[in-house]
């Protein structure tokens, strides 16, 4: 009776553990940050194409990172920025690997960056080694010559951002790319981050900040230069051997590519401060020489009006059918054969009366 009921209760919670449903991850959403070579004119500034593509729920996915300043940038400082410029992306994660760097070749890379060309050109783009600083990754260089091409900034790399929902499902926690959150990863990279509020009233100084900053999930104070914020972005999301459960994602996407959901989002700082340089912007900034490349507006770029682009998304694998009715099998047949070895059981004690029945008439009087 007992190796029954056993079978019984363990057919039961193992296929509870295994079926059940985790929670979306908790805390704060992280941002990607990129540091132009000079701050932007606030609004004026960065725009940012991620995609990510995941094979099914198995870490780590492949991400493609698009980002470079807008038409409206260029207008602004063409004129300004010496031959050699410094970049940087701020990544919020330090497990990144397989980092590569390189320039884009079409001004649809960064709406576009699931199928952008990319190259690896030494005489455009030197890439610096990849460093750990204040809890991001920081993927930097300088661009040679960046006023000629306006090409955006490619990087690639792998990363683990993919936790369990259930049984072939998951979570795919996606960092914000636009709005004020992405100038902190941009001053941890530059390293002008401290606990202490003092030291971080010299940086603003220094830097001409006129506000100061503290980012809740860390409490590290930091100068506020919308300048470093990034403006308008996009995110798409590939799964090879499976798909996004739309409705079930943290926002929903809002627009689609080639098939795939994508995300899209934009941000205009609040802060006063100079207009820019007058006159229209063009759609479309082209650059000079055999390898320009170009450089949107943000009005040509704008799609929406959301805020980050910060996503939980949920994937599924096409198996997770076949495995949650594999595992509903197997819980039905350890269940089924615990039940069989009760059942067998109680029909003998029918039979034959019970136990401790037979021992006390078999017992001498």
């Amino acid at each position: 009776m007992g190796v029954g009921v056993t079978l019984i209760v363990v057919g039961f919670w193992a296929g509870l553990a295994v079926l059940r449903v985790h929670g979306a991850p908790a805390g704060q959403t992280q941002t990607i940050g990129f540091r132009p070579p000079e701050p932007a004119i606030p609004g004026r500034g960065i725009a940012i194409g991620m995609s990510i593509r995941a094979q099914g729920c198995e870490n780590p996915v492949q991400v493609k990172i698009l980002a470079g300043p807008t038409a409206e940038y260029w207008r602004d400082y063409l004129d300004a920025l010496p031959p050699d410029v410094p970049f940087a992306l701020a990544i919020p994660d330090k497990g990144v690997r397989a980092v590569q760097v390189g320039i884009g070749t079409s001004p649809d890379d960064v709406p576009a960056p699931l199928y952008a060309h990319t190259r690896r050109a030494p005489r455009i783009v030197t890439a610096a080694p990849v460093v750990e600083r204040w809890g991001v990754t920081v993927v930097g260089g300088t661009m040679h010559n960046w006023q000629r091409t306006f090409g955006a900034v490619s990087v690639t790399f792998e990363a683990d951002w993919l936790d369990r929902r259930s049984i072939g499902a998951c979570y795919l926690r996606v960092p914000g790319i636009v709005g004020a959150d992405t100038v902190f990863p941009v001053q941890q990279a530059l390293n002008q981050v401290s606990s202490d509020r003092r030291r971080v009233v010299s940086m603003a100084a220094r830097v001409g900040a006129a506000n100061l900053a503290r980012n809740p999930h860390t409490g590290l104070w930091y100068p506020y230069l919308p300048g470093y914020g990034s403006n308008e972005g996009s995110t798409t999301v590939v799964v090879d051997g499976g798909g996004v459960l739309a409705d079930s994602s943290l926002p929903g996407p809002d627009a689609e590519f080639d098939g795939h959901p994508k995300w899209t989002c934009s941000w205009d700082p609040q802060e006063g401060g100079p207009l820019g340089r007058a006159g229209p912007i063009p759609g479309l900034a082209e650059g000079e020489g055999k390898n320009r490349v170009g450089a949107y507006s943000r009005g040509a770029l704008r799609v929406s009006h959301a805020s980050s682009c910060a996503v939980v998304a949920v994937i599924a694998e096409n198996s997770a059918g076949t495995q949650r009715d594999l595992i509903l099998l197997l819980m039905g047949t350890v269940i089924s054969l615990g039940a069989a070895i009760l059942v067998e059981v109680l029909l003998d004690w029918r039979k034959d009366g019970l136990p401790w029945a037979r021992r006390r008439a078999r017992k001498p009087r």
